[in-house]
């Protein structure tokens, strides 16, 4: 009787653990998707964005560290996004590389809010844009911003348009926010 009831308790702590477990691992990654807000982009390229854009981030050993985005006019509706930096990734030395990541991205409008559709290798992540006093500001979605399957364009729009409508904190993924980037003058 005595065994059973220490391997009843020892079985609802090792739930326990593995859900907390698990809550930490759906919180902490931006969201992407093969859906974007439109399925074509719509909003025409916004000039003031192009450029070359820094900010100091702080990575996940809470060293920071400089993040350069690069935007420039691909169509009338598209650019071309570059993120340069060091994103973890170490040589034989175990010393820091830099990386670059390469993509395409779009505007999409949802009310007042500017989103940008950042597509990388197929994954498409969301981003919330500000732009206010020469600083450009990509706000990442969290993964968990919607409790439903997204399973096509118009579905990830009303999943944001009802997340910011009923939201007082909308959810951000912090550790990829890039935060009042400024422009680096003479690039582009």
């Amino acid at each position: 009787m005595i065994k059973s009831y220490t391997f009843l308790k020892l079985h609802k702590y090792s739930v326990f653990l593995f859900l907390i477990g698990l809550i930490i691992f759906l919180t902490g990654c931006p969201y992407r998707s093969v859906y974007s807000i439109d399925t074509d982009p719509q909003v025409p390229v916004n000039e003031s964005y192009i450029g070359v854009w820094e900010t100091m981030v702080i990575g996940a050993n809470s060293n920071p560290f400089k993040v350069t985005v690069t935007l420039s006019k691909n169509t009338d509706t598209l650019y071309n996004i570059e993120f340069s930096g060091f994103f973890g990734r170490l040589n034989k030395k175990r010393k820091p590389v830099a990386d670059t990541i390469v993509g395409t991205c779009y505007l999409s409008n949802i009310g007042a809010r500017e989103f940008m559709n950042i597509k990388v290798k197929k994954q498409v992540f969301i981003a919330q844009v500000f732009y206010q006093n020469d600083e450009l500001t990509f706000l990442a979605m969290t993964e968990n911003f919607t409790n439903k399957m997204i399973k096509c364009d118009e579905q990830l729009r009303n999943a944001l348009a009802y997340h910011f409508r009923t939201r007082l904190n909308p959810l951000y993924d912090e550790q990829f926010c890039l935060k009042n980037m400024k422009r680096v003058p003479g690039k582009i």
